[in-house]
């Protein structure tokens, strides 16, 4: 089938040629890599190795998945004021693996750790809003902004099946 006078095979292969937007998928996939990892290993480690309840185990969690959402709301609030994406995604990856290496690696307490797991989160909220309002940029046309979101939204599942699993050997 046609779409915008442009074949779909076409669409996608023309996407594929497009360097912005396979980084940007590449980019995002390592985001929902790290971030998915943390939001499964979260209640798997309050529950096993630390004795949480499950209602606090869920909680706790869905806390941390929760202030993920004003870090996209602020990243939108950057780029609307003209901060560079390029600067802001790597801030927010830095501090994501400085929170990381926290939380999983340093005899820190666990109230420490948890905090690390909030500010991984929030920070990390950033990075969706420069990936998203990147992609019309690096279409090739209006047409293949669908195309480019789609290719994205792959990187998504595929870091979302690899990430806890990368996460769990290391």
């Amino acid at each position: 089938p046609r779409f915008g006078g442009v074949a779909s095979m076409r669409l996608i292969a023309e996407s594929f040629s497009q360097r912005g937007i396979i980084a940007l998928a590449l980019l995002f996939m390592f985001y929902v890599s790290q971030w998915s990892s943390v939001m499964i290993w979260l209640p798997t480690f309050l529950l096993g190795e630390r004795g949480a309840s499950p209602t606090a185990a869920a909680l706790l969690t869905a806390l941390m998945v929760l202030v993920n959402a004003p870090g996209n709301v602020a990243g939108g609030w950057l780029i609307a004021r003209s901060v560079p994406r390029g600067p802001m995604v790597i801030v927010a990856s830095a501090l994501m693996a400085a929170c990381s290496a926290g939380m999983l690696g340093a005899p820190i307490p666990d109230t420490a750790r948890y905090l690390l797991c909030l500010v991984f989160s929030a920070y990390a909220g950033v990075i969706p809003a420069a990936i998203f309002s990147g992609l019309p940029m690096h279409a090739k046309s209006p047409q293949h902004v669908s195309t480019a979101n789609g290719l994205v939204m792959q990187g998504t599942q595929t870091g979302q099946f690899f990430g806890p699993i990368a996460l769990a050997w290391l």
